[in-house]
């Protein structure tokens, strides 16, 4: 069988303290020191180290024993997060970021951007692109496509941000409104925030989903090897899909 890999990102904001450490082991074997801060699709995600890692480990690579303590873990967290946050109301770190920091298009000028829902995005999606750049301008349209198809269907625990790497306000105006990108952007003055450019990889397009903490759950970048933006954007899927269908199956009265 093949040995399980261990797949890490650097978190990028300091995380709670007193985290509850435990072992968790797979079934080739391998084994992690780590807290379990995230149950995402079919990925298990923990945080380990003096330096806070991020690690995820597909949840069928889990021993049954870890596996049961993983979905206990996911019940406490769903008991506990059922009634949902408004954006108002959140301390989360990306979230307090964001907030004023936004701008969409409207009646051909970019002006504040205001969440639709009052509920807090479970995911942050940040797309780094630029007009100039060939290969974003042929993603664009398809990343437009799944974010219209995936608000439509309901899924309003995610949103996308478009960082802008073009040359100035205007030019990124004339890409949102080209491209009739439907998700805020970041005031093209606060592209260089730390926590924006740290999780920006070496080139574009570049996706990176992170919850609401900051923590990467997927990226177009493993390491320097480029992945691309579509497999960041499929990971998408699965998170908020999978994230919905959990929600309410928790929420549904239980057998007497």
């Amino acid at each position: 069988m093949k040995k399980t890999r261990f797949l890490t990102a650097a978190l990028l904001l300091t995380p709670l303290l007193f985290a509850k450490v435990e072992t968790w082991t797979t079934v080739t074997g391998d084994s992690i020191k780590a807290e379990i801060v995230g149950f995402h699709g079919p990925l298990v995600f923990f945080e380990k180290g003096k330096k806070r890692n991020t690690v995820n480990v597909p949840y069928v690579y889990l021993t049954d024993d870890c596996k049961a303590r993983a979905v206990s873990w996911l019940e406490g967290y769903l008991e506990e997060n059922q009634d949902q946050t408004t954006v108002a109301q959140s301390d989360a770190k990306i979230t307090d970021l964001l907030e004023e920091n936004l701008v969409t298009l409207q009646d051909g000028k970019l002006v504040p951007f205001e969440f639709a829902s009052d509920v807090e995005p479970e995911y942050y999606v940040f797309y780094y692109s630029a007009r100039w750049c060939g290969p974003c301008r042929r993603f664009t349209p398809k990343l437009v496509a799944f974010y219209n198809a995936m608000k439509m269907a309901g899924y309003d625990n995610f949103e996308v941000v478009f960082v802008s790497s073009d040359n100035g306000a205007g030019e990124m105006k004339r890409y949102i409104e080209e491209d009739k990108m439907p998700w805020p952007a970041l005031k093209i003055g606060k592209r260089g925030m730390p926590t924006i450019r740290k999780m920006k990889g070496n080139g574009i397009p570049c996706l990176a989903v992170t919850d609401r903490e900051g923590r990467i759950l997927a990226h177009s970048y493993n390491g320097d090897e480029y992945l691309g933006p579509s497999e960041p954007k499929d990971l998408l899927r699965s998170f908020v899909t999978v994230s919905k269908s959990r929600m309410e199956k928790f929420a549904q009265p239980k057998a007497k």
